[in-house]
């Protein structure tokens, strides 16, 4: 580990007195540098009704409560433990601040924490339309996530171990559930 770290501060530090080449500045020596990810689950998580809180120093604040759902992909599937909540502050400009906390079980009963932290907002324009390919261009909303996850030590630990983002797409109020898809980022 020490052997690993030493060699991070050299070429950090090879960067910052310009010793590093240009193809190494830009990534093309060190595909590391690429950022690419993996889908991990999708989840179909059930809501109930909105809870208004009002006016706040953040903004408008209100909150979601989970009531279940359910999860699955290559590695993992399971269950939404219902009891989470999805705190939101609607600041002055539109943007939804995202705080949910919730627990998921796993097919083998393990508990798995996740508190996953994002933004969304109306889509106004198609300069802030993000470059995410054709469907996802015509989409008038904008939803990214950052979930991280607490697992017990064992066949899940690895969501302990690496940056995960996500996108939230809401469903039908009639139906009251969001889908919520997960990506480890290398």
């Amino acid at each position: 580990m020490k052997s690993m770290i030493t060699a991070m501060f050299t070429v950090f530090s090879d960067f910052s007195t310009g010793n590093g080449s240009d193809a190494t500045l830009k990534g093309k020596e060190n595909p590391q540098n690429e950022i690419q990810t993996e889908f991990i689950f999708e989840a179909k998580v059930t809501i109930d009704n909105t809870l208004v809180i009002g006016p706040s120093g953040r903004g408008r604040t209100q909150l979601v409560p989970i009531t279940g759902g359910t999860f699955e992909g290559p590695r993992i599937k399971g269950t939404v433990v219902p009891g989470g909540a999805d705190w939101q502050w609607i600041r002055p400009d539109g943007v939804m601040m995202i705080e949910a906390r919730y627990t998921i079980k796993t097919d083998d009963g393990a508990l798995i924490s996740v508190f996953n932290s994002g933004m969304a907002h109306a889509i106004k324009n198609d300069e802030d339309k993000p470059k995410l390919g054709k469907s996802n261009r015509s989409s008038s909303f904008y939803a990214r996530t950052v979930p991280c996850f607490d697992a017990p030590i064992g066949p899940y630990d690895w969501l302990n171990k690496s940056i995960f983002v996500g996108t939230l797409a809401v469903g039908p109020p009639s139906e009251k559930y969001v889908i919520v898809r997960v990506y480890r980022v290398f």
